[in-house]
C-alpha cells in the first residue's frame, strides 16, 4: 500500500469490503469508468451509471433556464469529459 494511504487509518477496512463486493478495480479501469468491459460482473450497474451520466450531462449542455444558472454550471461543462469505450 502507498505511503499516503496507509496514513489513513480506514484503507484498509474500505479495501477489504470494496474486494469483497468486486468493486476494487485496477487503475486503468478506473480511469475508464462508468465504462466497463461487457464481461464485468457488475457491467450492467455499469450500463445504468454511464447512461445516467450521459443524461445528466446533457440536460447541463441544453442550457440553463436563468442567466445565474448558466454562470454556476459552465464551469461544470467544461470540466466533463465522458469517456469512450476502448473495446
Amino acid at each position: 500500500m502507498p505511503p499516503d494511504r496507509a496514513a489513513v487509518p480506514w484503507a484498509p477496512a474500505y479495501l477489504r469490503a470494496r474486494s469483497a463486493e468486486g468493486r476494487l478495480y485496477p487503475d486503468d479501469v478506473v480511469a475508464r469508468l462508468p465504462l466497463v468491459p461487457p464481461s464485468d460482473p457488475l457491467a450492467r450497474e455499469w450500463r445504468m451509471r454511464a447512461d445516467s451520466a450521459t443524461r445528466l450531462v446533457g440536460y447541463l449542455r441544453r442550457g440553463p433556464r436563468s442567466p445565474a444558472a448558466h454562470w454556476s454550471t459552465i464551469g461544470v461543462l467544461e470540466a466533463v469529459r465522458l469517456p469512450t469505450h476502448p473495446w
